[in-house]
Formats: C-alpha cells, structure tokens, sequence
C-alpha cells in the first residue's frame, strides 16, 4: 500500500498499489505522440505491463499488516525486505505469465529499485539490512539477472519479437515506466500541501532524454515542464480512503473496509497554461 503524508486533521489517504498502478496506466496512454517524445512500442504489451508492474502485492495489500510505528498500514517503502521482494517475484511471474517481454521489463523494473534503476539513481542504501536481509536480497537478484537473461535469449530468437531486446528500445520503455511510477508516486506519497517540485530525469524522448521538472501550483494543478503528452491536459482521478492510525486492537482490514472512500484530483498542465 501507499499511505501518504498527513493531512491537516490527522488522517491519511490510503491506497493499495492497484489503485497506485492504474494513476501510471492513465499516463502510460497519453504518454508521446508529440514532437519531443514518441510512443514506446510494443506499445499494447508497455501500456498492459504498466498498469500491472505492481501485481504482486495484491494479496499483500488485502491482507493491511499494521506498521507498529504508525498505527497503519505498512506502507510499501517501509514494509519489510521480505514483503517486498514476495511482492516482486509474484509481480515478475504474473507479467511473464502474460508474455515474455512484460516478464522482463518487470523484472527490470522490480531489480532497478534495488540496484539503482540500472544506473539512473543511486542505489538504495542497505545498511540498515540485516545480514539475512542481505542474503535475500542477493538470491532474489542474482535470480533475476538469469530471468533476464533468458527472457532476452528467448525474445531475441524469435524475428518478430527481436528488435524489441536492442538496448535502445528496452531501455526506451524501462525509462518510461520509471517516470510513469516516480510521478505517481511523487503525487500519491506526498499531501498535496507538502509537495516540492522535483526533477526526474531521462525521460525517453525522440531524439535524447528530457529532464521533466514537477511543480503543484495550486491544490488540483500540476505543471510539468517539457509536457510529455498527447492531450493539452490530463486528468487524473487517484481514488483511495481516509485512514486515522488505529488502536493495536483494532484490525485494520476491517479499519480499511469501514473508511471512507475518498478521491484526490490532479491536473497535468504544461509550461504555457495557468
């Protein structure tokens, strides 16, 4: 799940992580088809594979473990190593399920947030990791890299399907998926109150990546700078439920079925519009 920062009366919007993938289906849609960036292809299996690229922790999510610092539900950056990387591989094997390609871009996906996103951030630090955390986290990546491996021997053996393993074109979707996930989450984590503008970089355009610089300029209004998508703007609708931290006694599942659902609306303009 992802549960945003407070809000002024002590509550928090609660999410699971179907709810944050859908915010990065909406944009993987609209996202190029303008003259600085293009369309990643293949593109049906990209837009599915998004609105997927957090499956795994639907079983995570229904089953609301309570963060013992918060009273709430974990939430998916602090939740234990070993939630997360479950979380992945059942994430990594439902996409592959579906088709070798999302198969790999997912894992590509769920390995980069521990390794550095292949090179675009830094990698996350480890030293708070215990010494079994560590292990696991090593097994799931080595793991990984042999998935990776083989997916890629197997994609680029077949004619129809090789140009899509050359290391511009997946590297192309892997880019995109990132600015679709860290822009959602940049609008799901943070209380539109509190939110910084923020740079995200290499995002893939048509000729070179762009660097897109976020700003909230009123309560519903976001301004990205270049604008990346097809419409002059894009509406979101991020939907989710009003969760105050909860006595220990309390189960939270029910806590979550009991709350209200709430809705919080986001406008993506670009530079020239007020």
């Amino acid at each position: 799940m992802i549960v945003q920062s407070e809000a002024a009366d002590g509550s928090h919007f609660v999410l699971t992580m179907e709810q944050h993938t859908a915010t990065g289906a909406v944009l993987a849609e609209h996202f190029g088809g303008t003259s600085l960036f293009d369309r990643p292809e293949p593109r049906d299996l990209f837009v599915e594979l998004v609105a997927e690229h957090d499956r795994g922790w639907v079983p995570i999510d229904e089953k609301a473990d309570r963060d013992p610092s918060t009273d709430l539900p974990w939430s998916v950056f602090d939740a234990p190593l070993a939630h997360s990387l479950a979380a992945g591989v059942g994430t990594i094997d439902y996409n592959e399920g579906r088709h070798p390609f999302r198969g790999l871009l997912s894992s590509m996906h769920i390995s980069g947030i521990h390794n550095g996103r292949f090179g675009l951030t830094e990698a996350n630090p480890v030293d708070h990791l215990t010494d079994e955390d560590l292990e696991l986290l090593a097994a799931f990546l080595d793991s990984e890299q042999l998935r990776r491996d083989r997916l890629t021997e197997d994609l680029a053996a077949d004619s129809q399907t090789a140009a899509w393993v050359t290391s511009d074109v997946l590297m192309k979707c892997y880019k995109a998926l990132q600015f679709f996930d860290m822009l959602a989450l940049w609008l799901q984590v943070t209380h539109p109150s509190d939110r910084s503008p923020m740079v995200w970089s290499h995002v893939p355009g048509r000729e070179s990546d762009y660097q897109i610089h976020f700003e909230q300029v009123d309560e519903v209004r976001v301004r990205l700078e270049p604008f990346p998508f097809d419409v002059d703007e894009l509406p979101l609708v991020i939907s989710g439920r009003q969760l105050w931290p909860q006595a220990p006694t309390v189960d939270l599942v029910t806590a979550l079925e009991e709350s209200e659902e709430i809705e919080q609306t986001v406008l993506l303009i670009g530079p020239g519009q007020q």
